[in-house]
């Protein structure tokens, strides 16, 4: 159990830096966005559910460490590199198409990842489909953007 706990701490730590980051530099501010989807949630609202869905990631990994899952184990450390690298390669460059590419490689890496952990352990796939869950409707909030 501590292990768990040491998992969820070091990510929450990673996350609250990110976000202050994310609002620090105004990344959070696209001067390029006219309008927001009327469906999109707010930013802090945001940084909330990305904390949350962090968290649950770090436990996934926790979860099929212990249960000697070293691949898809690994496969959890890339996923929370690639989700955790968004405000640097997305954000920063205020390119809605970046984002849209990286939200496509997460929600596929993310997908395969629950697909596959399923049979194993439903601790572990839980938060992986929820991150697909959030990163879906994320995706479709980013399509908004570029037909904006």
């Amino acid at each position: 159990m501590r292990g768990l706990v040491v998992h969820i701490a070091v990510a929450l730590v990673v996350t609250l830096a990110l976000n202050g980051m994310i609002f620090a530099f105004g990344w959070n501010l696209n001067p390029t966005t006219r309008l927001r989807p009327s469906f999109a949630p707010p930013g802090p609202v945001i940084g909330a559910i990305w904390t949350i869905l962090i968290a649950g990631m770090a436990a996934s990994l926790w979860k099929l460490r212990s249960l000697r899952q070293s691949g898809l184990a690994t496969g959890v450390v890339v996923l929370l590199a690639v989700c955790l690298g968004y405000p640097f390669y997305a954000l920063a460059s205020n390119s809605q198409w970046v984002g849209f590419a990286g939200n496509l490689v997460t929600l596929g890496l993310a997908a395969g990842l629950a697909w596959k952990s399923w049979p194993i352990s439903r601790f572990a796939a839980v938060p992986l489909v929820a991150v697909t869950l959030w990163v879906s409707y994320a995706t479709l909030i980013v399509i908004a953007l570029l037909r904006g």
